[in-house]
């Protein structure tokens, strides 16, 4: 979804552009930035983060311009508010079917039947964390990222430490990508969040 700052809806000059830290984010940005520069002759820079400090950078400090691509449901009631305000502006409208989920690998839900939530909760001997085999680890997002924040609430709703699981943090979207193919590859089981559609769930 693209949102832009009002203030800059109607000149050009310097343009700042939010670019996340995700493919399609950096792609979107960068084609943004391409299509400012040639067609209207601005000076594109890119401001590089998370959701949130994207998010606060659009509706609070004016530090960016344009954000090309934001997952709206990470602040929704501070977006809905500035649109209102009229402080930012709606380029195009959500997409209503993205999800984001915790997944698991099909090979270990075949093999011992786990078919819901509550069947992968209790058994961390599956999913054992990368520096701790003694726990379950759940590969969560990286720091900055809106989901960082959601999947360490929902670590604590389902009281998960006390089940016998801990945290994975990737470090980084590369990292979170590489975690579910090096698992794949080796045979191993994996357990935490992505998003769809993308590349990787399909696969």
């Amino acid at each position: 979804m693209g949102l832009v700052s009002i203030d800059s809806a109607f000149a050009c000059g310097r343009v700042s552009i939010g670019e996340m830290y995700w493919s399609s984010g950096e792609f979107l940005a960068r084609l943004d930035g391409i299509f400012l520069r040639e067609a209207f002759g601005c000076e594109v820079e890119f401001f590089t983060n998370g959701t949130i400090p994207q998010i606060n950078a659009l509706v609070s400090d004016g530090e960016i311009d344009f954000a090309s691509e934001l997952w709206i449901e990470a602040s929704k009631e501070v977006i809905a508010k500035n649109l209102v305000d009229k402080r930012i502006s709606l380029l195009s409208n959500p997409v209503s079917w993205a999800g984001e989920a915790w997944w698991i690998d099909s090979q270990t839900a075949d093999r011992y039947g786990l078919r819901t939530l509550t069947d992968v909760l209790g058994r961390p001997d599956l999913f054992p964390h990368p520096s701790d085999r003694t726990r379950g680890g759940l590969h969560t997002c990286p720091v900055g990222w809106a989901c960082e924040i959601s999947n360490n609430n929902l670590f604590k709703a389902f009281d998960m430490k006390e089940k016998g699981w801990s945290l994975v943090d990737p470090g980084s979207g590369a990292g979170l990508d590489l975690s579910i193919k090096q698992s794949v590859e080796r045979g191993d089981s994996w357990f935490g969040y992505y998003w769809d559609p993308t590349e990787m769930v399909g696969k």
